[in-house]
């Protein structure tokens, strides 16, 4: 079990880089300015996740970053430390930052041994199940930026959207993050989380990690009313599966913009969309 969980996470956290832009660094004229820039102090940060890197970003506090993956909207200045799964522990100790940002959400893809033993601090956040783990993360977060007031002005207006937007409702559904493997979202991680709020019942919400793989039989006993899919080649295979299109089930594309990321602007946006799509019907 703990190797599909594995391979569970190592396939939804590669899907990121279906919406991540890859930052191309110069080393000629604007050399000496970054060489400036990094030697200020307000400079301190390597972020190994996408999604931190955009809460950084939302706390308008990127001039703060080192280093930043290539998964990870581009950030002016910030090196390119490697890839998401496979980080480079030599530049990010080049870089001599004061803290590495990571979260348990990734850890099960990253190298981290090497980098621990390397001194470096590093601050992992807690997973992400639920809107209130991402708010507190994201206050968490702010006050290592030291950005708290900032952070906590913004968390208000995503909490009224929040509330305004969340609904209960019967009609049953499955969010799938991939389809080879066929690997769908529970109710322990915070894409179920966001389904539950968006008024679906998850036929995989009670499963016991929070991104199961499952077999194509198990999706057809199912019988949901509706079929979530991350990314356009998923949901492609799944409109023309042979056993699937005997199902009623309405099969809809929900993209990479927003939904694989832990930060509260992402939740809020894909909470929209999910409603959106039982709201029309």
């Amino acid at each position: 079990m703990k190797k599909l969980y594995n391979i569970a996470i190592l396939f939804f956290t590669l899907l990121l880089s279906l919406s991540c832009t890859r930052q191309k660094q110069s080393d000629d004229v604007d050399g000496i300015d970054n060489i400036n820039n990094k030697n200020n102090k307000e400079n301190k940060f390597v972020s190994l996740s996408p999604s931190i890197t955009k809460q950084i970003i939302d706390l308008s506090y990127e001039d703060s970053l080192l280093g930043i993956t290539s998964f990870c909207p581009p950030v002016k200045n910030a090196d390119i430390v490697g890839t998401l799964v496979n980080p480079s522990v030599e530049e990010i100790v080049l870089l001599n930052p004061k803290m590495v940002l990571m979260s348990l959400e990734d850890r099960a893809v990253q190298k981290t041994d090497v980098l621990k033993k390397s001194g470096i601090k590093i601050h992992f956040f807690p997973r992400n199940k639920n809107f209130a783990d991402i708010s507190k993360n994201y206050i968490e977060l702010a006050k290592i930026m030291n950005s708290e007031n900032t952070a906590i002005d913004k968390l208000k207006q995503y909490t009224q959207d929040f509330e305004s937007l969340k609904s209960t409702g019967s009609q049953t559904a499955v969010f799938m993050v991939s389809v080879s493997p066929l690997i769908a979202a529970s109710g322990k991680s915070f894409i179920g989380d966001i389904l539950r709020n968006s008024g679906y019942k998850n036929e995989f919400e009670n499963l016991k990690v929070p991104y199961p793989v499952i077999s194509i039989e198990s999706l057809l006993s199912k019988n949901p009313e509706f079929i979530f899919v991350m990314d356009k080649l998923a949901y492609n295979y799944l409109k023309k599966h042979s056993a699937l299109s005997k199902l009623p089930s309405k099969i809809y594309y929900v993209g990479t913009e927003n939904s694989p990321y832990y930060t509260l602007s992402d939740y809020i946006k894909t909470l929209k969309t999910l409603t959106g799509f039982r709201t029309k019907e």
